[in-house]
């Protein structure tokens, strides 16, 4: 209990508001002060009653005023009248925005620029094929595809306006402001007019041409140069305002825009040459004509009543406008000369970045806010108006504003956002709600609390030792823990010792983790509330190049793009949400990112943030440019996906904010890399906004749970030197205290055994045959007899098997189920991706609670499991069929690996990666603080893959057997070329690449792996081949040379000192350094088809086009199709879904499916509750909790599977 003050200095209504709250909670002292002892959660109730009827008029203050000092807990509404500590401003004074530190003239000029091309960014709509689409939107209410998108036109329109007025008398053009209208009634058609196509046949020419004009000309490298920077800067934000420029590889990427004559997925010019669009809507052909190509690239000049037309430069208003932006531009440029570079894309600078984050994030902004606030019209046009876009009234398709009043809007806007954004002090992009270290301490005790377990007092010495160097300077963290060390509280540990005003986001890849991410920071050990913490689970559905291509709306459309953008979610948490830019943003989603001072979200709410293709994806970017980030689980990801994320750390670096990576087995090259791509943004962020005193020195901190490296903070210019150190700390440590131990089983099965005939049916050619599945089962049995608890004379263990593919651990549970054992009784539980998502979340609940091994009340770890009633259940069967072994079976997949709080008995492994093998060795024994005896196993391996053990490579030709190491990327696609020769190669010879990425890391790789032959050897003998590499003994020699060899965390980080014997390792190293960092010596088809991720920061190019966030995707390309079932069609005697599915595409486009549900045979099979008792109560959840994520080779195959409750989505025969 402590004692609190409130002072109220609301305004109106709001005062009655708080009287009335604040006097159910405090004994009130005056008019406007209430005073009065609070418990914590009393306080928490009240703040939050207060925070839920706030509004521009609410100003409330509480303060604790228990001790000597008195400190402010807690500030709602608007901070005029308080300052950061909460001392009274007895009087206040309108005064100029302060910019931000010493803002470079860089930014006044990008503000005028952004200004400027808001006035030009639509011109290209005054065509008359844009107007007819107006029509034609009103008349079907559909959307219509232009052949020429109108960014296009208007770039062809404003590159002569610009050229014009560079030449022009300026202050002439200010005397008589009609003389730019005049020039533009007669100029502005004739670019246009070039690029008309003669015939159908001249169609692709001149679709070719403007693409081949904006690529060599408009946008091409010399352009760039110093005395054309501006223009082609603006031109560049008028193309890009919807979407950016793909990209064109002329020697290189360079930006520009691409034309294919047989389609593709191009956004600004789409195919032509069919039979165009008729009256009937039906009959839409995706081709073009000429006389709608050629509409594309004419001027109205008449409405159809032969009335002339109001074009914006007819408009004085217009035009004054346009010349006052123009003469400003010209007076800034003067006073930016010494900031602007010589060429803007030939070496890495500032300038682009600029441009790119925050030239065209204004102008966005300014597009959509405008644009939300169209005033509707009628259906019918008025006379001679040239219109920008339509709304909707009562469900009726309207026409709203005109061209130059869009045009004039945005143009303004920009400016505006533009310096509230960038340039003033208090920034848009600051001004989120974050927890000062006084409301931390006040209202999230457990952060102060010292932990009496042993195993997390590091997160307490972290808290100590950094508590002195708080700041709001932007950090690098890097917090390494192994699996179960408590990294989780050990991650926000961090940020709340290192800065003052706490903001960031936990960003992590699986949604179940999310959720125990949100559960943990609820837990008393931290102590957070739904008032401070958003939980927003899934993803979006749209892929971002097919949305953007299907979009055939008018302008940017607020509540489309927030569909696009978080499509598919579950969120959590209180909060209310004030700010100018609010209404950018979806009330029920996206708010909840920008309001709440702490998120828990997948990954993929924030990452188009950081990709920035569409201009939806620019809203998530005022999210990024004010919150801190928690990445966690990096080493979850596949390379790939890391290349993307290494955006997001560059992102957070531009804009000042900390960067925070952990996990337990990211590789230095890994930690380097971000480290080197945020360092990339904090150089250009100190170039843009020249921030003085301690802001001008970012920090890096590396953080662990090994005794002496508890928090270690270094110069950034050190990180590379000490991050080797750190992690060498953290190897000796993890060698020591090893905790599992691996050996090798043999699956070969020499002996071919026949199943009985009721398994017949399951053993079939790519499966393992049953001999092997009688092999694996007398493994488990011996794994179990290793490790397990007795009770009632019964031997009970838990463990789990996990394989690369769903399909092999759906054959082993289906196997499982009706296996018959005369001494054990087998429970088998599968768990994988492919299930219906409430099937996913039983068997995840029912895994936690049946694997928890610590102690609670006074119950030990085993106590507790033996008394889970599904092992009472079990040892009470076992009793009663007199047999001694009951044994629980996972059969899963990598989804078990990550972030799962399970302690296992035992595991056996399919090899894959050495980081997968690790982390699924974070599962086992992870709650026990013993070490296994020497010579003894705790995980098992088999001695090859599945697809090897089962003959399956026989089958594959020469070139595809490196897909034997695909699964988790070991390998990469190839490159195009006559070789066809992967990146990172299993196989021997060595790739090229795969030899130049092991020189730089400086791995010693023998002539054996490089195919060559030493002086006396057979030639046969000095060439390993596929087949020698299928073999897991010899891809980690290093590790299995002898028996029972220990498994740990440092396996993943040690550089490899031979390639030979540490043959998979060296090739992860190998990948990683080639897809994060690029090589010394790359080639022009590896920088297009595999830019590196550092490319992104340091070449500008990358940042200006589309091309890099198309080859470098957060997901693979072929996710993102979801199946789920259609609740209309009820359900059968058993509870289970009946008749039609939905199958849902990465667009967002809905198939229906019929789907057979099936139960498995009846046996030992965990199976969980049905759909329809599942939603019993919860009808709201009912897509969501049958959905079953999809490959895109599932989507158009769905015929072949059906789905077996229990088992997952599986294919018939």
């Amino acid at each position: 209990m402590k004692n609190y003050l409130l002072v109220s200095q609301c305004q109106g209504k709001s005062l009655r508001t708080t009287r009335r709250i604040a006097s159910s909670f405090l004994s009130r002292l005056g008019d406007t002060t209430w005073q009065g002892t609070l418990s914590q959660e009393a306080l928490r109730i009240m703040v939050l009653a207060l925070k839920r009827k706030a509004n521009q008029n609410s100003c409330i203050v509480v303060y604790d005023v228990s001790g000597r000092a008195r400190q402010k807990v807690v500030h709602i509404g608007n901070r005029r009248r308080y300052s950061a500590d909460g001392s009274y401003a007895f009087s206040i004074h309108a005064q100029t925005a302060k910019p931000q530190g010493n803002a470079s003239s860089m930014m006044p000029l990008l503000s005028k620029m952004a200004a400027l091309a808001g006035f030009l960014h639509d011109l290209g709509k005054g065509t008359v094929r844009f107007q007819d689409k107006l029509d034609y939107g009103i008349k079907y209410d559909k959307g219509l595809a232009d052949a020429i998108r109108h960014e296009v036109v208007s770039v062809l329109m404003a590159e002569p306006l610009l050229k014009f007025l560079a030449q022009a008398d300026v202050q002439a053009l200010q005397d008589n402001p009609r003389r730019l209208g005049d020039w533009c009634t007669e100029h502005l058609q004739k670019p246009l007019s070039r690029f008309k196509a003669n015939d159908q046949d001249d169609l692709t020419r001149q679709s070719s041409r403007i693409a081949g004009h904006l690529s060599t000309q408009t946008l091409s490298k010399e352009a760039w140069a110093r005395d054309s920077l501006l223009h082609t800067s603006i031109l560049w934000m008028v193309l890009s305002h919807h979407h950016l420029p793909e990209g064109v590889d002329d020697n290189g990427l360079q930006v520009g825009i691409p034309y294919s004559a047989s389609g593709g997925s191009h956004y600004f010019l789409k195919a032509v040459g069919g039979a165009g669009i008729g009256e009937d809507p039906c009959k839409h052909s995706p081709d073009f004509n000429v006389k709608e190509f050629n509409s594309n690239l004419t001027l109205c000049t008449l409405t159809k009543a032969s009335k002339p037309v109001a074009q914006p430069w007819d408009d004085a208003a217009w035009c004054k406008e346009v010349i006052k932006a123009y003469s400003r531009l010209r007076k800034l440029e003067v006073a930016a000369d010494h900031y602007l570079p010589a060429n803007a894309i030939a070496t890495n600078n500032s300038w682009a970045t600029a441009l790119a984050y925050m030239g065209r994030t204004a102008l966005v902004y300014a597009d959509y806010m405008v644009s939300s606030e169209k005033r509707p019209g009628g259906q019918q046009r008025a006379p001679g108006a040239i219109y920008a876009n339509t709304t909707k009234v009562l469900q009726t398709a309207v026409y709203a504003d005109t061209l130059t009043e869009h045009l004039m809007g945005v143009g303004r806007r920009a400016e505006q956002y533009f310096a509230q954004m960038f340039i003033q002090q208090d920034s848009l992009a600051r001004s989120f709600p974050s927890l000062s270290r006084d409301e931390r301490n006040s209202i999230l005790p457990g952060l102060n609390k010292r932990s009496a377990d042993e195993r997390y007092q590091w997160q307490d010495k972290v808290r100590d030792s950094l508590k002195a160097k708080a700041s709001n300077a932007p950090f690098f963290g890097n917090v390494m823990g192994k699996t179960g060390a408590g990294k989780t509280r050990g991650n926000i540990m961090l940020m709340h010792a290192m800065k003052e005003h706490m903001r960031f986001t936990c960003a992590i890849g699986l949604r179940s983790l999310v959720k125990q991410t949100h559960s943990a920071y609820l837990e008393p050990f931290i102590g957070m509330s739904d008032e401070h913490l958003a939980l927003l689970v899934g993803e979006s559905q749209g892929g971002s190049d097919q949305v953007a291509q299907d979009n055939l709306g008018t302008g940017n459309d607020l509540e489309q793009d927030a569909d696009l953008l978080l499509g598919d979610y579950v969120i959590e948490g209180q909060s209310i949400f004030d700010h100018p830019l609010a209404k950018l943003y979806d009330a029920k989603k996206q708010r909840a990112m920008l309001s709440h001072p702490v998120q828990v979200m997948t990954v993929d709410h924030i990452m188009p943030g950081a990709s920035l293709g569409r201009s939806s994806e620019l809203k998530l970017l005022l999210h990024l440019m004010g919150t801190d980030i928690i990445l966690d689980e990096i080493d979850d990801y596949p390379v790939s996906s890391q290349c993307a994320l290494m955006r997001m750390a560059f992102v957070s670096g531009v804009f000042g904010r900390s960067f925070v990576l952990s996990s337990a087995t990211a590789t230095p090259i890994i930690q380097k890399a971000f480290f080197n791509a945020w360092y990339e943004g904090i150089s250009h962020h100190r170039q843009l906004f020249q921030l003085p005193g301690a802001e001008l020195s970012p920090r890096a901190v590396l953080v662990s749970h090994v005794a002496g490296s508890e928090a270690l903070t270094i110069a950034p210019e050190a990180f590379s030197e000490e991050c080797d150190r750190f992690v060498e700390a953290v190897v000796q440590e993890a060698t020591i205290n090893a905790r599992h131990r691996i050996d090798l089983v043999d699956l070969s099965a020499a002996v071919q055994l026949d199943p009985p005939g009721r398994l017949t049916s399951l053993y079939k050619n790519k499966y393992l045959s049953y001999a092997q599945h009688t092999d694996l089962v007398a493994q488990i049995k011996a794994a179990h007899d290793l490790h397990h608890i007795d009770a009632q004379g019964v031997s009970v263990s838990s463990g789990f098997v996990r394989f690369n593919n769903v399909r092999n651990a759906q054959h082993l549970a289906l196997a499982l189920n009706q296996w018959e054992d005369e001494d054990t009784l087998i429970l088998p539980v599968c768990y994988h991706s492919q299930m219906m998502a409430m099937e996913r979340q039983q068997i995840e609940v029912f895994l936690l609670e049946l694997n928890c091994r610590k102690s609670r009340g006074q119950a030990s770890g085993d106590e507790r499991i033996l008394s889970h009633p599904a092992t009472v259940s079990a040892i009470a069967q076992a009793v009663k069929k007199g047999v001694s072994r009951v044994i629980f079976v996972i059969c899963t997949t990598n989804l078990l690996e990550v972030g799962r709080d399970h302690d296992y008995d035992w595991a056996i492994l399919e090899p894959s990666s050495t980081r997968s093998m690790v982390q699924s060795c974070g599962r086992v024994w992870r709650h026990r603080s013993k070490l296994p005896p020497p010579g003894v196993a705790n995980v098992w391996m088999l001695n090859k893959s599945v697809r090897a053990l089962t003959g399956e490579e026989d089958e594959l030709p020469k070139a595809a057997i490196k897909h034997l190491w695909t699964r988790f990327g070991i390998e990469d696609e190839a490159l195009p070329g006559k070789q066809q020769a992967p990146l990172i190669s299993m196989s021997i010879p060595l790739s090229p690449h795969s030899r130049n990425a092991l020189d730089e890391l400086g791995v010693e790789i023998p002539a054996t792996l490089n195919g060559q032959m030493t002086k006396g050897t057979p030639f046969k003998k000095a060439v390993m081949g596929h087949s020698a590499m299928l073999s897991t003994r010899r891809v980690w020699e290093d590790l299995f040379h002898t028996p029972a060899s220990s498994v740990h965390a440092g396996l993943c980080l040690e550089r490899p000192g031979n390639a030979a014997a540490a043959f998979m390792p060296s090739m992860e190293a190998a990948q990683q350094h080639l897809h994060l960092c690029g090589t010394a010596t790359p080639d022009r088809a590896l920088n297009w088809q595999f830019p590196s991720a550092l490319q992104y920061a340091e070449s500008p190019v990358y940042r200006l086009t589309s091309h890099h966030t198309q080859q470098r995707r957060l997901r693979d390309p072929d996710e993102g199709y979801v199946l789920q079932h259609d609740k209309q069609q009820g359900y059968n005697a058993e509870g289970d879904p009946k008749g039609t599915w939905m199958a849902i595409d990465r667009k967002g486009d809905v198939k229906t499916q019929q789907m057979e549900v099936r139960r498995a045979a009846t046996g030992m099979l965990w199976k969980p509750s049905s759909l329809e008792a599942y939603l019993d109560g919860r009808e709201h959840e009912a897509g969501r909790a049958s959905r079953i994520p999809l490959r895109k080779d599932q989507y158009g195959k769905l015929v072949d599977f059906c789905y077996v409750v229990g088992v997952g989505l599986l294919k018939k025969g």
